[in-house]
């Protein structure tokens, strides 16, 4: 898509090493000062790295190969925090909530930086999402039948 195609071409914005340097700085006595410049220069993230070695190229197997690489995680930390909070969020007194209800509470619980408060006055700006707060519908349909005493 184009906005991947600009990611990676500014991403080869990186790779490009500059020289700054005319001939005339360069003496007999100082075979590798252009070479020195280069190594002196910022670090290249090893993603936008592969990005310009593989922009312009037509080869599918490795780019693949390249993206499923760069998809596995360091370290299954993130996923135990996940399990971790999830264990918060549904307790016994919770079981009966639909699975994409504790879902949709994990991801903002996950994604939001937001104070409890900042979020309340967030929430209260959105009538549609109050409504849907409100609403039953989130409760599984054995929770939504009558008790018989």
């Amino acid at each position: 898509n184009g906005t991947s195609v600009n990611h990676e071409t500014s991403s080869c914005d990186d790779c490009n090493l500059q020289d700054n340097l005319d001939d005339s700085d360069v003496s007999d006595d100082e075979p590798d000062v252009k070479n020195k410049h280069k190594k002196t220069n910022k670090s290249i993230r090893p993603d936008h790295l592969w990005a310009c070695l593989l922009d312009g190229e037509h080869l599918p197997s490795l780019r693949k190969l390249v993206e499923f690489v760069f998809a596995i995680p360091g370290s299954n930390a993130f996923c135990e925090s996940v399990f971790s909070h999830i264990k918060c969020l549904w307790n016994n007194n919770r079981t009966k909530m639909k699975h994409d209800l504790v879902g949709a509470e994990l991801k903002i619980k996950m994604n939001t930086h937001l104070t409890c408060t900042e979020f309340y006055d967030y929430l209260l700006t959105k009538p549609n999402i109050l409504n849907k707060i409100r609403s039953s519908d989130k409760y599984s349909q054995i929770a939504k039948m009558p008790r018989i005493y």
